[in-house]
């Protein structure tokens, strides 16, 4: 499990804000939004990552191939 919390350390402030400071820049970010946004987005890491580290990888692995699947499923069936 560890991978997972360094991948993200990884990610998220090198490429997300550079990006979303690219897309400011030209006038493409609603702040108000972003920030609703940003609040569901923490709230639902932390509360995410409480429970996933409490599955095992069996468990982790089913969900999230049902999640996978899903949403293909979706994808493929909506015009």
């Amino acid at each position: 499990m560890m991978w997972a919390g360094t991948t993200l350390a990884l990610l998220v402030p090198p490429i997300g804000l550079l990006a979303a400071w690219m897309y400011y820049k030209q006038g493409y970010v609603d702040l108000r939004i972003a920030g609703l946004i940003g609040i569901g987005f923490f709230l639902g890491g932390f509360l995410g990552a409480k429970y996933a580290t409490a599955l095992s990888n069996q468990a982790l692995e089913k969900i999230f191939g049902i999640a996978l699947l899903l949403i293909s499923l979706k994808m493929i069936l909506t015009k």
